[in-house]
């Protein structure tokens, strides 16, 4: 909560930058995710994806992506984590199959303290992908959602990668 408020507020965050790769930090977290849901996550990060950013901020943006689309999404279906690149941007994707995202709860989705309308039913403080959207706008990059029942919702989140 106090790291999305300071960054809602303008201050910012005090955070380590390191080059590390997005690739590799991806595989670490199916891992652990694994081991923590069991088989429930494919990962699709075969090239080096290497840039500049705050390893530890971008491991929470994975995680709560990660673990709001197992939640979210339908129980029969894997959840698939994809990191890609363009030649100025790193790219990470994370897929899941079931209901889609209703269209008018994604202009607060990313608030805090929000919810769609369908999230009744689950726990949570609606600050998940809050901290979502200031970590990805830290590092001058965005996010957003493709959602509909006939190709599932996708978070994609794009940063620049920075030598």
């Amino acid at each position: 909560l106090l790291d999305v408020s300071r960054i809602q507020a303008g201050i910012g965050l005090a955070f380590n930058i390191e080059e590390f790769g997005l690739d590799v930090l991806a595989k670490e977290v199916v891992q652990e995710m694994t081991a923590i849901y069991g088989e429930k996550f494919g990962l699709d990060a075969d090239d080096p994806t290497n840039g500049t950013w705050n390893r530890a901020g971008l491991r929470r943006v994975f995680e709560n992506l990660m673990v709001n689309a197992l939640k979210y999404g339908s129980a029969n279906t894997i959840v698939i984590v994809t990191v890609s690149q363009s030649a100025s941007h790193a790219i990470l994707t994370v897929h899941n199959e079931g209901n889609p995202i209703p269209v008018k709860d994604r202009p607060t989705l990313f608030d805090k303290f929000q919810r769609t309308s369908t999230a009744t039913s689950q726990t949570g403080w609606g600050l998940g992908l809050a901290l979502v959207k200031a970590m990805v706008t830290a590092h001058h990059g965005n996010v957003r959602i493709e959602s509909s029942q006939e190709s599932g919702t996708d978070f994609i989140v794009e940063i620049p990668k920075i030598p």
